[in-house]
């Protein structure tokens, strides 16, 4: 989907509900997304500028972290914490040597970004007013949305063209798994 298509979608629900929407994107070059999707009472929050990526140790990353403080704090101040967190989280990861003698250690960067007041850009002098009107009320649940691969299928060559005669002696020279002298032809 790109992000035309969630305004389309983002503004038609606005449009039917008269709702205002809170959107948090977690994503490598997220930040990007501003300046597409800003709209009147849409507050937009991503987990990294236009050229920074995302980054996770384990279940741990930025959206992680707001989650964790929503139940107890207003969207801004749970924006402020996350990104706290993260800027911790990426002090660990920057321990990491990127030289052989270890000399020199890594610096990374994630910068979350917001926007609630419409105009697609990240002010952090004029942003966040909104928000810090904007809490859950109630007991907050969080569902773990951590994606893990469980088990990969093994990949099988695909052939995309033969003749017929030398797909029978391939079937043949491959014996198909069985033992060779039993090994019959399709008929067709």
């Amino acid at each position: 989907m790109q992000s035309t298509d969630l305004k389309a979608l983002l503004d038609d629900y606005q449009t039917v509900t008269g709702s205002q929407v809170v959107l948090v994107i977690e994503a490598c070059y997220s930040g990007s997304h501003l300046p597409i999707l800003a709209a009147p009472n849409r507050a937009i929050i991503t987990s990294a500028k236009a050229d920074e990526q995302a980054y996770f140790d384990g279940k741990q990353g930025f959206t992680r972290f707001f989650t964790k403080y929503l139940s107890a704090t207003n969207f801004k101040e749970s924006y402020e914490l996350a990104q706290r967190d993260q800027n911790e989280l990426l002090g660990k990861v920057d321990q990491r040597p990127v030289t052989a003698d270890a000399t020199e250690t890594a610096k990374t960067t994630q910068s979350a970004q917001l926007d609630d007041t419409g105009d697609g850009i990240y002010d952090p002098a004029q942003d966040g007013q909104w928000l810090k009107q904007v809490r859950i009320n109630g007991d907050l649940q969080m569902a773990d949305f951590t994606l893990a691969v469980e088990n990969l299928t093994p990949a099988w060559p695909a052939v995309i063209a033969q003749s017929q005669s030398r797909h029978r002696s391939r079937r043949r020279e491959i014996g198909v798994g069985r033992d060779p002298s039993t090994t019959h032809e399709p008929r067709h």
